[in-house]
């Protein structure tokens, strides 16, 4: 099976370009909410993290291999990082979770 993921801006129209291509391959066509209630409704680490109030916002890449987790991505604070170890740590079925790839990288302001 192909996969292709698109991602992009927000206000991009990239929902609208994805469905396009797929429909243009005659690819089966699924947005990330989709991806999401799959996720949950198998107890898929990134669900978790999806759910929970204090890492939703959080844009990691969740790698899992026979119970072992690796999460990785940037936070703007080491308990972030921290609490997305913990949140995917107590997933039904996961044996251990590295967040050793989390870059914490401090908010600076908007450029002036």
């Amino acid at each position: 099976m192909a996969i292709i993921a698109i991602s992009r801006q927000m206000g991009s129209g990239g929902y609208t370009i994805a469905a396009a291509v797929a429909k243009a391959l005659q690819y089966e066509y699924a947005d990330r909410q989709m991806i999401m209630n799959a996720a949950k409704a198998y107890d898929v680490p990134e669900a978790a993290i999806a759910k929970d109030r204090e890492t939703r916002h959080l844009s990691l890449e969740v790698t899992a291999d026979k119970g072992h987790v690796s999460l990785k991505g940037e936070v703007r604070q080491l308990g972030a990082r921290e609490h997305a170890v913990r949140v995917t740590s107590a997933v039904p079925g996961v044996a251990s979770v590295s967040g050793e790839d989390i870059t914490i990288v401090p908010y600076t302001g908007p450029a002036v």
